[in-house]
């Protein structure tokens, strides 16, 4: 679930929008704390890939 999120976000290019559009049509019987749940692991893996890449752009 998490990688499907996650492909979400990045098919969204930014806007919030389109992400939450996605996030409804995606998931239409999510309980809401089921979602945020997921929300946050998703957050949580897009900031560590994040902070690995700009640590290996550094190196």
């Amino acid at each position: 679930m998490i990688e499907r999120v996650e492909a979400m976000l990045a098919a969204a290019a930014g806007s919030l929008a389109e992400f939450r559009e996605m996030l409804l049509a995606g998931f239409p019987g999510i309980d809401a704390g089921d979602l945020a749940n997921v929300m946050a692991q998703a957050m949580m893996a897009a900031h560590a890939g994040g902070r690995a890449a700009a640590e290996d752009a550094g190196a």
